[in-house]
């Protein structure tokens, strides 16, 4: 699942991060994700989420302020 740099959403996002002063950064990473099913019907995929724990372990946590971030990244992104 790969969606390239240049993507009209993935340029989007990076204006709208860089307008509430969140420095965000593409890269490529290896994992797995539901995201593997919008991508093989053609629907691009953006990745990303707040600082927080490794997933399903003892004493999962998420960083609050990081969260918040987030949540305005993804507001700002969806009004615009």
């Amino acid at each position: 699942m790969v969606t390239p740099p240049d993507n009209q959403y993935i340029q989007k996002i990076l204006r709208v991060a860089k307008n509430i002063n969140l420095n965000l950064k593409v890269t490529n990473e290896h994992g797995a994700s539901d995201g593997r099913y919008f991508s093989a019907k053609g629907i691009p995929v953006i990745m990303f989420k707040p600082i927080c724990s490794a997933t399903h372990i003892d004493n999962e946590w998420i960083d609050l302020q990081s969260l918040e971030k987030f949540s305005q990244l993804l507001k700002s992104f969806l009004l615009s």
